[in-house]
């Protein structure tokens, strides 16, 4: 600022500088790594652009001139700051390709072991990142005070320090144990069972077991729903495009809630949005049941019968779901949540009540009853659990101060506004329906998890009217083999 490069750094504090710039080192390093799951895409995309932007900055001093000097001003905390955005990187690259290239283990085995790996290496860069920060709130905010053999000294000592950590080190533990690089890439996974569903459970159980269920069934459960939840939520989006196009005109920050209203049809501010709730709720029940599904031990019919089965009495039950989330504004929103666990008890139970060897003699209305207490504890558990879970599609407005009052797919959504502009392209409707498609995904990926609590919660409540499993057990008494273990015993 007039003539002055450094001026920058005397608009604040120095403490509050250095919140701000680890804050933001810290986030682009995690994007970095995050995008990686985009089959690299995303992490290529902005080591690409980082890249640029570092090069034209530098170049542009070089030719006038000012290399070296803008070497030891920027490199002194950008030794540490740049290595560990371009390690993060090769981090999103680690995870990228077990997804890519899965070898012999599934693609979800293979992006468990990546993304372990590569939060392994993320978290590794932390304190540099810490540091970085440091350095430039404090060392390159004063840099014209130092000599220049300082200067050389803090970068190339960073540097040493980088090289020594990221490959040196690695290379002598890889020599001096070679048995845990062996380990490192052959690692072990747990054979996929799910956990007995008869068994009297608190509700932490319910949550532990349901994230189990939810690793061992998600690979199948993604595969079915690509190829029926999907192309009725993009269904969805086309409706609301070819009869309401006014929703698409504007670009959603914090109104996100308006977009996924329009999205799922239960804004009721256009005739279409009936139609629309009506598929939403379909592809919204075919979820449930795939997960049901998939949580039952006894599959005696095919998952087509079993959809035919139940999803016309499903889609009743969720039809009370509509006021439910149409309505949901200020104190609505609570009295909404105490109502909500009544529709999905009743679905559950109606799920699961008769795909079951054992006949159950309690009727619906005493699963509602009973469940109705933990429905409600495990309702508030996954309103906490997807609060903090959206914010990097859905951030919220005491957040977003916290953070830049952005989240990540608004950054994400004005890079695409950017090339939209560049190729003379519908900004608002490409990055409306970007934020659709992540929404979209949000919802198959993390539903499945409410499923499985509430699914393993009326297996609870069975065990504890009915007991088949300890009837079942006491069926076996005397009947169990000596000479060799079952999987009986381990239980």
């Amino acid at each position: 600022a007039k003539g002055d490069p450094l001026a920058i750094y005397e608009s604040q504090d120095r403490l509050t500088m250095f919140i701000e710039i680890t804050t933001n080192n810290i986030r682009v390093s995690f994007l970095m790594f995050i995008l990686g799951i985009t089959f690299t895409f995303g992490t290529h995309y902005l080591m690409m652009t980082n890249g640029i932007m570092v090069g034209v900055f530098q170049g542009f001093f070089v030719t006038k001139g000012l290399g070296i000097a803008t070497f030891l001003g920027i490199w002194i905390h950008g030794a540490f700051e740049i290595s560990s955005i371009v390690i993060a990187g090769a981090a999103g690259f680690a995870m990228g390709n077990a997804w890519l290239f899965p070898g012999s283990f599934s693609r979800f085995e293979a992006l468990q072991i990546g993304a372990k790996r590569g939060v392994k290496i993320v978290l590794s860069i932390v304190p540099f990142l810490i540091t970085a920060g440091w350095l430039e709130s404090y060392a390159t905010a004063n840099y014209q005070d130092f000599p220049n053999w300082s200067k050389w000294a803090i970068i190339l000592v960073s540097f040493g320090i980088i090289l020594f950590y990221f490959v040196i080190y690695p290379i002598l533990i890889a020599r001096k144990y070679p048995e845990k690089l062996k380990e490192e890439y052959l690692p072990s996974i747990r054979k996929k069972k799910n956990p007995v569903l008869f068994k009297l459970r608190n509700s932490g159980q319910i949550v532990s077991d349901s994230l189990r269920v939810y690793a061992n069934n998600i690979g199948h459960i993604m595969k079915i729903n690509s190829l029926t939840t999907v192309p009725l939520l993009i269904s969805c989006v086309l409706l609301q495009y070819t009869f309401n196009p006014q929703l698409f005109q504007y670009f959603h920050g914090y109104d996100w809630y308006d977009l996924m209203l329009g999205f799922s049809g239960f804004g009721f501010n256009h005739w279409v949005d009936l139609p629309i709730s009506i598929v939403f709720m379909l592809a919204m029940s075919n979820l449930f049941l795939t997960c049901f599904y998939q949580l039952v031990t006894n599959k005696d019919l095919s998952y087509f019968r079993y959809f035919i089965k139940h999803i016309g009495r499903l889609m009743l039950v969720f039809c009370l779901t509509i006021p439910l989330l149409a309505f949901s504004g200020g104190l609505l929103f609570w009295i909404n949540v105490l109502l909500l666990p009544i529709p999905v008890i009743l679905a559950t139970t109606i799920a699961l009540k008769g795909h079951m060897n054992y006949k159950l003699s309690s009727k619906n209305g005493t699963f509602l009853k009973v469940n109705y207490g933990e429905g409600m504890l495990l309702t508030l558990i996954l309103v906490v659990l997807y609060f903090f879970f959206m914010q990097p599609i859905a951030v919220s407005q005491v957040f977003g101060m916290l953070t830049g009052n952005t989240d990540l797919l608004d950054a994400i959504c004005s890079q695409v506004e950017r090339l939209c502009k560049l190729a003379h392209l519908d900004s608002y409707l490409i990055t409306n329906c970007v934020r659709m498609l992540v929404y979209m995904f949000f919802i198959i990926l993390m539903l499945p998890i409410a499923i499985f609590m509430f699914g393993l919660q009326f297996f609870s409540t069975c065990e504890s009217l009915e007991s088949p499993n300890l009837n079942a057990e006491l069926m076996q008494l005397g009947k169990r083999k000596k000479t060799y273990e079952s999987d009986l015993d381990y239980e």
